[in-house]
């Protein structure tokens, strides 16, 4: 059975809101202005970024006091990732307009993208004070919420924007999402059902709900998510890389290796494929192409703690002590109090027949292990018969009479 892997969900959805303004809605009535306003949304539909900011430029020349056309270039300048003058242009337009719900919610939204969450709850806040039917005001905070690690706050702003739209789509697909990280994957299937109802074509939905199928072992429904949400969007690598994994999960190691090859075509930094590929060859008895996945996720992300624990142990299957010491040193820099790290170098030096090095390191396990640290019963076991061989011949004494 394939125990090592990591699922790999599509992240959740905020909501920044353009402003579709009528002419007459402008102070000044010229043509030009009208015109001008009418180019930047054709533009914005046609995802025409640089022209549509023109157009608005142009109408701010015309009338500079009328705020809605400044929540639409702030708009513009949050999707092209100027989120400084996306934030001036919010602001101005609520000086304009102190009761402008919606400058509000997008302000929030450019301080959520600056990792400013404290700023932009104050923002929908607002927004929700003078507007509290504004769901996406609070679809966003919700998601705010989550960033910060209030998973119970972010569902309760979920459950606010269904109570005013049942209809509301990205609140289910939301709030499956926190449910999945707060492990309570049955509500998170209800929650993409909901979401699938409304949106049948949303292949994020069909992939997450195969994620949350993988979490409660129905593998072959989740496999039949992860088909439908990549005929939705072929290039989702996402739900190639967890149908590979359902795959391993049923031991169908030849078709796991099939989809988690397309994931990397898809992504070659998706450094989860390659970390869950190499645990497909180790179980399809290739270790040097283990160790070679496990190497590129490493150079992808130096700090992948599973990463060095998993190519550390293949080292010491092939017998390259050496390199998993290198490997185990490393796991516990990242993480001192990981016992099985020490127990892994205990028994490379014992291989090496480095017996008072081995005896450190074992010792060091069995204290991690009965302060709380975790070891597996056969490791606690196999260091507990080195430590009592060496005791028969009096070496464990002696090492620790030295200490």
């Amino acid at each position: 059975m394939f125990r090592i892997s990591r699922l790999s969900p599509h992240s959740l959805v905020l909501i920044s809101i353009l402003l579709l303004i009528s002419a007459c809605s402008l102070d000044s009535q010229s043509d030009e202005a009208e015109e001008a306003l009418n180019k930047g949304h054709t533009y914005l539909d046609a995802g025409d970024l640089d022209s549509a900011l023109a157009e608005f430029n142009k109408v701010l020349l015309i009338d500079p006091d009328f705020a809605p056309t400044y929540v639409n270039r702030g708009f513009v300048y949050y999707n092209q990732g100027d989120l400084a003058r996306a934030i001036n242009d919010y602001t101005k337009a609520i000086e304009l307009d102190p009761e402008f719900a919606l400058a509000y919610n997008n302000r929030g939204l450019a301080y959520y993208a600056q990792g400013d969450f404290d700023r932009a709850v104050a923002d929908y806040n607002q927004a929700i004070d003078l507007d509290p039917e504004l769901v996406v005001a609070y679809n966003n905070r919700g998601l705010t919420y989550y960033a910060r690690g209030d998973l119970d706050l972010a569902i309760e702003d979920f459950d606010r924007a269904i109570d005013f739209n049942p209809a509301y789509v990205l609140a289910y697909y939301n709030r499956g999402l926190v449910y999945a990280e707060q492990g309570e994957h049955e509500n998170a299937i209800l929650d993409f059902d909901r979401t699938i109802l409304l949106d049948s074509e949303n292949a994020d939905a069909f992939n997450n709900r195969g994620n949350a199928f993988v979490n409660v072992e129905s593998f072959d429904r989740a496999i039949t998510d992860f088909d439908r949400a990549i005929e939705l969007n072929p290039n989702l690598d996402l739900a190639f890389y967890n149908r590979g994994t359902a795959y391993a999960f049923e031991d169908k190691f030849d078709l796991a290796l099939a989809d988690l090859n397309k994931a990397i075509e898809l992504n070659p930094t998706y450094v989860p494929a390659y970390f869950t590929r190499g645990n497909v060859h180790a179980q399809l008895g290739d270790l040097d192409q283990a160790i070679s996945d496990l190497s590129k996720a490493i150079a992808l992300a130096p700090d992948d703690f599973e990463a060095y624990v998993t190519r550390g142990g293949f080292y010491y299957e092939i017998g390259e002590l050496e390199q998993a010491l290198v490997d185990f040193d490393q796991v516990v820099n990242l993480d001192p109090l990981y016992a099985p790290a020490y127990y892994y170098r205990g028994a490379a030096f014992m291989q090496m027949d480095e017996a008072e090095r081995a005896i450190a390191e074992f010792l060091e396990a069995l204290r991690l292990n009965d302060e709380g640290a975790y070891l597996e019963p056969n490791f606690r076991r196999l260091a507990e018969q080195f430590l009592e061989s060496l005791e028969a011949t009096s070496l464990l004494p002696d090492f620790i009479s030295g200490i």
